[in-house]
């Protein structure tokens, strides 16, 4: 490819332990070794616990400040880790989301930690958050995007409500 398209190799290589790293996390079953040039980057486990994989990647400090989340509504199940509102970040690249094994990303998913957090950030502040949720299939579009990172819900108010009360109830637990 010609240099104009591709971007610095510190450039390309963040994007790619990014892309790795949230693969990482979706397949916690799965055992993941980084490495960029001569640098073990992390490696997981892959005995499918997500916090250990977070920890894995993104490093004990981030582990440190997680409250977990885990919640059935009916066909939605939410599963994963928030951060307290101390450990928020400058900017929304620590959010992770998964649907149905899928990572995504989701406006909708965005507000709910937004409206969650609403009164326990100050502005230009996000939280941390590694959610992993499953609903029925039939209740997701994924074909919106054609790298399939972007999928539509049916209903989008069911999914942030779910999302925001159960981000609020861990919060104040």
């Amino acid at each position: 490819l010609p240099d104009r398209i591709l971007s610095s190799d510190n450039g390309e290589s963040r994007r790619i332990i990014d892309m790795v790293s949230r693969i990482a996390l979706a397949y916690g079953d799965v055992r993941f070794t980084l490495i960029n040039g001569k640098k073990q980057v992390f490696t997981t486990r892959g005995k499918g616990n997500v916090f250990d994989s977070i920890v894995s990647v993104y490093g004990s400090d981030v582990g440190r400040d997680l409250l977990p989340v885990e919640r059935t509504s009916g066909d939605l199940i939410v599963k994963g880790f928030i951060s307290v509102p101390s450990a928020s970040a400058n900017s929304r690249s620590r959010q992770i989301f998964c649907v149905n094994g899928r990572v995504i990303s989701s406006k909708v998913l965005e507000r709910a930690l937004d409206e969650a957090y609403k009164e326990k950030l100050f502005h230009g502040r996000f939280p941390v958050a590694f959610l992993f949720l499953s609903m029925p299939a039939e209740k997701v579009d994924v074909n919106v995007h054609p790298t399939k990172k972007e999928i539509r819900f049916d209903d989008d108010f069911e999914v942030e409500d779910f999302i925001e009360r159960n981000v609020q109830r861990a919060l104040t637990a």
